[in-house]
């Protein structure tokens, strides 16, 4: 009994972004019914780095008063990477996931899936693992691409992982490109480990392009040649140019355009039912799928997010998001 206690309490409070997403079984409606939220994140994140600034530019005054040494570009952006992340538990409690979710944020997200676990549906918990317990993530439209909620958390927690990473192998003196092939493998070991086969028994590609995506943006928030932040001419820190979600938000962080592999080939199977049942109640309903292909321009080599599908274990089997009478 006491196991099952945890686990409830577990799929109460476990962050969006540590359940899997599901933008298939109510495709049609999320195309159709949901609005772009890429303005309103916009807004709030925009307001957690201005607001960050003053405070940053507040504790400096103090600091060059006292003759202190002025923040770096990596104490800077820990600093700012406060206002998203959990104090306690970073890597996994987003405040943007929260906010996202909460009436206080306005963002329309589908609804969860009937018994909230969509494609998962009819899995046992041996199958699945945690995920059976804690359903899957709500979905939003940022621009064209629909996402999880969990791609937020992905983006900011472990994209600023990644940059801790880089970071710290830049300082060993490793050439950018082995730095990128070790933050790649690094991804590649939290889905293979606590973010994906462990506990959830799904190891997503979809992650993996936020991951990369968020180190994208904790890497250029400061420092570079077009950075969000630069210092102005009486020391302090301003915001050069406003954050925008769309610059971000790929179709690869769509689990059906950038499909999902399962930990087993039973696993997989099971889920592929689950896709056959959904497609053949629509048909039945007249709805036929659109066939669709991504909107954005492939990413270059250098900006791969993921290992080769080789270096997945022998039994782990890719998804596929297909109705047979695609239009």
């Amino acid at each position: 009994m006491t196991w099952v206690l945890a686990a409830l309490l577990l799929a109460v409070t476990i962050p969006a972004h540590a359940r899997e997403a599901d933008q298939f079984t109510r495709r049609p409606l999320m195309l159709d019914g949901l609005s772009d939220s890429a303005g309103g994140l916009d807004v709030w994140i925009n307001l957690q780095i201005q607001q960050s600034l003053e405070r940053i530019n507040r504790e400096g005054s103090a600091r060059r008063y006292a003759g202190a040494q002025e923040l770096g570009a990596k104490e800077l952006v820990t600093s700012i990477a406060g206002a998203f992340l959990d104090p306690l538990l970073p890597e996994l409690h987003t405040r943007v996931e929260l906010w996202v979710t909460s009436p206080a944020g306005r963002i329309q997200v589908d609804l969860d899936h009937p018994g909230n676990r969509g494609i998962y549906r009819g899995t046992s918990i041996r199958q699945v693992h945690w995920s059976w317990f804690t359903g899957v993530s709500n979905t939003l439209r940022i621009g064209d691409a629909l996402v999880g909620v969990d791609k937020l958390g992905h983006f900011f927690a472990q994209g600023y992982q990644y940059y801790m990473a880089a970071q710290e192998l830049r300082s060993e003196g490793l050439s950018e490109a082995l730095v990128r092939s070790k933050v790649r493998e690094l991804g590649h070991s939290m889905e293979l480990g606590v973010m994906g086969f462990k506990t959830m028994a799904i190891y997503s590609p979809a992650d993996l392009a936020a991951n990369w995506d968020g180190w994208r943006f904790w890497d250029s928030l400061v420092g570079g040649a077009d950075s969000y932040i630069i210092q102005d001419w009486s020391g302090n820190w301003i915001q050069a140019r406003p954050f925008s979600m769309v610059e971000y938000a790929r179709s690869d962080w769509d689990e059906v355009m950038n499909p999902p592999y399962a930990e087993t080939p039973e696993l997989a199977a099971r889920m592929q039912e689950r896709v056959a049942k959904t497609c053949e109640k629509e048909q039945q309903k007249g709805v036929f799928r659109s066939a669709e292909k991504p909107g954005d321009e492939p990413r270059t080599e250098s900006d791969s997010y993921r290992l080769p599908e080789s270096a997945l274990p022998p039994r782990a089997t890719r998804i596929r998001f297909e109705c047979p009478m695609q239009r």
